[in-house]
C-alpha cells in the first residue's frame, strides 16, 4: 500500500510541515493506517508528546526495514523483532524505555481497535535503570547570574533574552510553557504580578513574579510595545526588531547556548533549556526552600519528580571531598 501522507499542522500528528506515517504501519493496511492516525490525533493532545511518539515509532520502523525487511508489516512482526530493536537501540536507558512505551501504546491501540491481530510489543521489557538525580546540567547561582548579565539591556533582543531566561530561572518552568506565554498571561492579581502557565494535561498554574524578574519583564514589554499576542517572539533577519511569530523551543535552545557561551561558562554547548529548571530548584532548596514549595512552583505532580532536579547533594559531597589532604 502506498504511504498515506499526513498533514501535521495544528490538529494533526505534529507541527512544522508535512510528514508520513511510518511504512510498517501503512504497509499493514488501511485499517491500521486509519487507527494509527486516530491514536496520534485523538488520544494524544500534547503536540510535543505526539511528535515524540511519532519519532519513536519511526525509529522502530527504520530498524525493521533495515534488519528485517521480510516482515514488511506489523502482522508479520514478532516479539523477538521488538526485543532486537530494544537491544540495538543505542540510546540512553530512559530514552529506550520512552520509545518502547510509545511503540507499545500505539500497538495496543491498533490491537484493541481490530487493526492488528496481535501486539508484538506487549511482552517485551525495556532496560532497567534508576536515577536519584536528573541528568540535566545544573549550574551554580553565580553562573546563572553571568548568563543573565550577558544579555545586553540596551538592545531589544537582549531584553527579550534576559526576560525569557529569567522566567525559566525564577519559576522553574518548562521551556514549552514559557514559549506558549501570551501578553495576557502576565497578570496583576491580588496586589502582585503573576505569570499564568499552561502546562501538560491542560492544567494552568499561576506563579508569583520575583521582583527582579518583574523588572526584566516590564523593561522588555515596554521596549517591545507588546500589548497582546505572543509574549516572546522571533527576531527579524537583521535583528532590528521582533516579528509576530512566537519564539519556539529550538530557537530558544540556540539562544540559551549562545548566551552561556557569551557568559564564558565551561561546556556552554551542553547548556539546555532544562538546565534552568534544575539550577533554579537547586538554588531554591540550598537557600532554605522546602521541597513541597519547590514542587508547587515547578508544577510537578509529586515531590519525587522535583527531587530529581535537586543537585544540593553534589554540593555537600564536594565539601566532604575537599577535606582530603595529601
Amino acid at each position: 500500500m502506498e504511504s498515506l501522507p499526513v498533514v501535521v499542522e495544528n490538529s494533526s500528528l505534529a507541527t512544522g510541515g508535512e510528514g508520513l506515517l511510518p511504512a510498517i504501519i501503512t504497509n499493514t493496511g488501511y485499517k491500521a493506517t486509519e487507527e494509527a492516525i486516530n491514536f496520534f490525533v485523538a488520544s494524544i493532545r500534547n503536540l510535543n508528546t505526539r511528535k515524540a511518539y511519532l519519532r519513536a515509532v519511526q525509529n522502530f520502523s527504520n530498524f525493521m526495514e533495515l534488519r528485517f525487511p521480510e516482515t514488511g508489516s506489523l502482522e508479520l512482526a514478532k516479539p523477538i523483532h521488538v526485543a532486537a530493536w530494544v537491544e540495538n537501540h543505542g540510546g540512553e536507558p530512559q530514552t529506550v524505555k520512552q520509545h518502547l512505551a510509545a511503540v507499545k501504546g500505539l500497538f495496543a491501540w491498533l490491537h484493541s481497535h481490530g487493526a492488528i491481530t496481535n501486539n508484538p510489543a506487549a511482552s517485551v521489557r525495556g532496560p532497567r535503570y534508576s536515577y536519584n538525580e536528573g541528568k540535566s546540567p545544573c549550574y551554580a547561582a553565580p553562573e546563572i547570574r553571568l548568563i543573565l548579565e550577558s544579555c545586553d539591556p540596551s538592545t531589544l533582543v537582549g531584553l527579550r533574552d534576559r526576560a525569557f531566561i529569567g522566567i525559566m530561572a525564577f519559576t522553574f518552568s518548562r521551556v514549552s510553557a514559557v514559549c506558549a506565554l501570551d501578553r495576557s498571561d502576565y497578570v496583576y492579581t491580588q496586589s502582585i504580578w503573576n505569570l499564568r502557565f499552561s502546562e501538560k494535561g491542560g492544567q494552568e498554574r499561576d506563579v508569583p513574579v520575583h521582583h527582579e524578574l518583574q523588572q526584566y519583564l516590564d523593561d522588555y514589554v515596554r521596549e517591545a510595545g507588546i500589548a497582546n499576542g505572543a509574549l516572546f517572539r522571533t527576531t527579524r533577519g537583521n535583528k532590528s526588531g521582533l516579528t509576530e511569530n512566537r519564539l519556539g523551543r529550538f530557537t530558544a535552545l540556540a539562544m540559551v547556548k549562545r548566551r552561556a557561551e557569551d557568559a564564558g561558562l565551561p561546556d556552554a554547548n551542553k547548556m539546555t533549556n532544562h538546565s534552568f529548571r534544575a539550577s533554579g530548584i537547586t538554588a531554591f532548596l540550598s537557600q532554605g526552600g522546602q521541597l513541597e514549595e519547590a514542587q508547587k512552583i515547578a508544577g510537578h505532580a509529586t515531590p519525587k519528580t522535583t527531587k530529581l532536579y535537586d543537585h544540593t547533594t553534589r554540593q555537600v559531597l564536594r565539601a566532604h571531598i575537599e577535606r582530603i589532604r595529601y
